[in-house]
């Protein structure tokens, strides 16, 4: 949803514009389809009180934009919110 909430104010399209430059477009896309693919595993692994691969997921994307010299708020915040929702749940 956050994605979708970005995308529709083409900040998709400046960050694909900087990434494409930097030979990370690849990279980019393959995180968002995974970010797609894997949503409801971060709920299911929240919900089994196991730590998530949201570093993996969208971690990535602020590592990458960092190298670029491009920042990605939104992704910051999302995988801290999550890293959070792991630590009060206890998850493992």
């Amino acid at each position: 949803m956050i994605l979708k909430m970005v995308c529709r104010k083409g900040n998709a399209a400046h960050g694909h514009r900087v990434l494409r430059g930097s030979g990370a477009v690849g990279l980019a896309k393959s995180n968002v389809l995974r970010y797609f693919e894997s949503r409801e595993a971060v709920l299911l692994d929240l919900m089994a009180k196991r730590k998530s691969e949201i570093g993996v997921i969208n971690g990535s994307i602020p590592r990458v934009g960092r190298e670029v010299g491009v920042a990605a708020p939104v992704n910051e915040t999302v995988t801290a919110l999550v890293r959070e929702k792991e630590r009060r749940l206890g998850c493992r």
